[in-house]
């Protein structure tokens, strides 16, 4: 079970590093990429489905540094849902957020 869990992430972490962000800086939005990977990666086991799927998360960085997620898109409602119930008011160290931009970010999960 452990080795299956370790396959997953790893999986999932090669699937996340490229996902795309609409800003300007790539090295920073790399960061912030990485942060996003983390606080979904803590909850990923708990609400994936079976098959596999892409959910797209559109937010802003507030003045505190906390993500507020707008939307979330993809094929389940639930795992949207989850992802966007996870995400919503974090804080992440991102220090090159612009407050009131929105980002974009597409996540795709896979058992």
């Amino acid at each position: 079970m452990k080795t299956y869990m370790i396959l997953v992430l790893s999986f999932v972490f090669s699937v996340l590093a490229p996902a795309t962000l609409q800003a300007g800086n790539l090295k920073g939005n790399d960061q912030l990429v990485k942060e996003i990977t983390d606080l979904v990666k803590k909850e990923y086991p708990r609400f994936i489905a079976s098959d596999p799927q892409e959910v797209t998360v559109h937010f802003q960085i507030n003045a505190k540094n906390e993500i507020v997620v707008f939307d979330t898109t993809g094929k389940d409602a639930d795992t949207c849902d989850k992802v966007k119930e996870v995400l919503n008011f974090q804080k992440v160290k991102f220090k090159d957020a612009k407050p009131l931009k929105p980002y974009t970010v597409q996540i795709k999960f896979s058992r």
